[in-house]
């Protein structure tokens, strides 16, 4: 079911016998994205000046219109292609609204549906910014867009995190924008393949720069992060002791996960692990690969850098322990760098309890491909045995003390490799599953996957409401604790839960 997959590791040794480590942006997984939609590093820092709103409305017309004979097979896809031909905002909203609904009947199977979504929201964020953006502080069109999406139920859902950001309600129209901007990105991400990503249009990456650059003129500070800290190291040990929440007495762990040394073959990996579906921690396996990204990440200043995305937008969960104040917006990674130190102060601080911080988690980025940059600090993992594609996306955790990512299951398997701070993670194998109180599965279209995206009912994993739950604490489950440089392998739909016992960085690979 699952043959062996051979990867043939070159090692380049220099003059002084140290090794060249093989980074991340020379794989075809990055570098074909990369270039595609931000171009080489000469072309883009030769360019004077962006392209012009006119040049892109041409250049929209005529990708629009090679998608004619495939959508107008159908009904739906007639309205939408319509929808586009338009050319306007109102336009692609209907035609946004079309694709959506296809995608929820799982009739998915042809790119087109894919690639008139991605015009539909370039459509939208190009009229929205207008032309010269360089020149200007101001959005020409959120006027218009705020008259054509206010009041229409159909494109301000509040409840389904599965629509796209364009369709749900949020508390203002620049967050609305900001998270469009992030789901062309992940749309652009799911393209595979050369020639389909030539179907991009060419100036994508130059406007979504652009919409961030407005959302940074425009938006005001609008979280209140707690403690104001200048604390910008990173634990380096574990803030709390290692003990149950539910009983202080005993220890966290308690059925550690199988352990493996940093020089794990991916050879045996795949014989022990990968073919049994059975999860392993491999120690300072990040270290033993010399990933950069593990000095980089030991205080939060690279977030405040250039370089490294500090202006980069990117999507946040947040709220205060015990409190209603909690939602998902957007927020640049400088910004969100204040949240990261008011919880170092609380991780460095003998007395915790009494400094006010707001729990908040960037989680399950595509930061490696929105900071490219960033690519050159990891390599990817020889335990992904080659597999690692656009579907089987690359993310980056980054977040607050007491995160939680509440128990589920993915339809992939899973590198998860611990960067900086620590997280206790939880899995259940599926054999677990009947005393899981599983959702319904969460589908994301095309065909139909036995295990997509599964959510369980028990939200408090580590101290669970057994009246509700009485079967879950019968459940057996493995544990640990991940440390800086650790890698995880999580088997295809395995169940997992993780908290955060400091504040971390964590790197994650779907293959």
């Amino acid at each position: 079911e699952n043959p062996l997959v051979v990867v043939v590791v070159v090692v380049v040794v220099g003059d002084d016998d140290d090794d060249v480590v093989i980074t991340a942006d020379t794989s075809a997984h990055f570098r074909l994205f990369t270039e595609t939609v931000f171009g080489t590093p000469s072309s883009s820092s030769s360019s004077s000046s962006s392209s012009t709103l006119r040049a892109r409305e041409e250049e929209m017309r005529w990708r629009i219109e090679t998608l004619d004979r495939e959508l107008g097979k159908t009904k739906r896809g007639k309205r939408a292609f319509e929808g586009l031909k338009e050319g306007s905002i109102r336009g692609a909203k209907e035609c946004a609204l079309e694709v959506t609904e296809q995608k929820r009947l799982e009739d998915w199977d042809s790119y087109v549906w894919l690639l008139a979504q991605v015009y539909a929201h370039v459509v939208i964020l190009m009229k929205v910014v207008g032309d010269e953006a360089e020149n200007r502080k101001d959005w020409v069109g959120m006027d218009e867009f705020e008259e054509i999406f206010m009041g229409d139920e159909r494109v301000n859902i509040t409840d389904d995190p599965r629509l796209p950001a364009l369709l749900r309600e949020w508390n203002s129209s620049i967050t609305k924008i900001a998270r469009v901007n992030l789901d062309l990105l992940n749309m652009i991400i799911g393209i595979d393949g050369e020639e389909n990503l030539k179907k991009v249009p060419s100036f994508c990456g130059e406007l979504m720069r652009e919409v961030e650059k407005m959302y940074g003129f425009h938006h005001k500070d609008e979280y209140d992060w707690g403690v104001k800290s200048e604390v910008i190291e990173i634990a380096m040990k574990i803030p709390e002791a290692r003990r149950s929440k539910k009983s202080p007495g005993r220890d966290l762990v308690q059925n550690q996960i199988a352990l493996e040394t940093a020089d794990l073959s991916a050879a045996v990996f795949h014989q022990k692990y990968f073919k049994t579906q059975k999860p392993c921690v491999v120690r300072k396996y990040a270290n033993e690969q010399k990933w950069k990204l593990l000095d980089l990440c030991k205080t939060t200043e690279f977030l405040r850098d250039e370089m490294f995305g500090g202006s980069r937008v990117v999507p946040v969960e947040y709220g205060f322990p015990g409190s209603g104040d909690s939602g998902t917006g957007v927020v640049s990674l400088a910004e969100f760098s204040e949240a990261l130190n008011a919880s170092n102060a609380v991780d460095s601080s003998g007395d915790g309890a009494s400094i006010r911080f707001k729990i908040a988690y960037v989680s399950q980025h595509c930061l490696f491909h929105h900071a490219p940059e960033l690519q050159k600090y990891i390599s990817i993992p020889h335990l992904t045995l080659g597999k690692v594609t656009s579907e089987g996306a690359s993310n980056l955790w980054i977040g607050t003390r007491e995160t939680r990512t509440s128990l589920h299951r993915d339809p992939y398997n899973n590198i998860f490799v611990q960067v900086s701070g620590f997280k206790y993670i939880r899995i259940y194998l599926d054999d677990q599953t009947e005393k899981l109180y599983s959702e319904a599965v969460m589908t994301t279209g095309g065909k139909k996957q036995v295990n997509a995206f599964t959510r369980s009912f028990v939200k408090d994993v580590e101290n669970p409401d057994v009246k509700r739950f009485p079967k879950f604490v019968e459940a057996t489950y493995f544990d640990t604790i991940l440390h800086p440089g650790d890698a995880m392998f999580i088997p295809y739909g395995a169940w997992h839960y993780v908290r955060s016992l400091s504040t971390s960085v964590s790197v994650n690979f779907w293959f």
